[in-house]
């Protein structure tokens, strides 16, 4: 009789163990917090940079004299107000480019209001030192603080074999600031 009993138990158990090995088991094993920020800017450009000029100044056309010869560099700030903290950022010019070098600028003779094919405006990227294309992102930054500048630079350069021809030349992008 106990012998009965015993494999009646063993079954009985064993018919339980086998009924939740399909079963799934669920144990609540931590807590996953999310959270963020969504502002209404990102940063401002600061009042009198909205609009701003950079005069590239007086050049000869003798200080030119085969194609990529540029004149002197014009470091100019852009500055950024208002920021909340962005990894990863990137500016871009963005405008039309020069017929013959799509990567230039392309300038307007505002004596006669034609665009110029022998020279075009030149954009370095945020270290001052390294070409940027026109159209095309800068080297990714980080803005830490509230305030952050933004540095460039800007040359006339000529294009083709002919130095610039006299003028007085004008050109103009839209800067866009690229969050991540």
């Amino acid at each position: 009789m106990k012998r009965f009993i015993l494999m009646g138990m063993t079954a009985a158990a064993m018919g339980s163990i086998s009924s939740g090995a399909g079963a799934q088991t669920t144990v609540r094993a931590g807590r996953i917090d999310f959270n963020g920020v969504i502002t209404a800017t990102a940063c401002q450009i600061q009042g009198n940079n909205q609009q701003m000029t950079v005069p590239l100044g007086t050049h000869f056309s003798q200080q030119f004299g085969n194609a990529g010869a540029r004149s002197r560099i014009v470091p100019f700030d852009i500055q950024l107000v208002n920021c909340p903290t962005f990894r990863g950022v990137t500016v871009t010019y963005n405008g039309t480019g020069a017929t013959a070098n799509t990567d230039l600028l392309v300038v307007t003779d505002t004596t006669n209001n034609t665009q110029r094919q022998d020279v075009g405006i030149r954009l370095y990227d945020t270290d001052q030192t390294a070409l940027l294309n026109l159209n095309a992102n800068s080297t990714a930054f980080n803005i830490t603080g509230a305030n952050h500048t933004v540095r460039s630079a800007a040359t006339f350069e000529q294009i083709g074999n002919n130095a610039p021809a006299a003028g007085n030349f004008q050109g103009n992008v839209n800067l866009d600031i690229n969050y991540p």
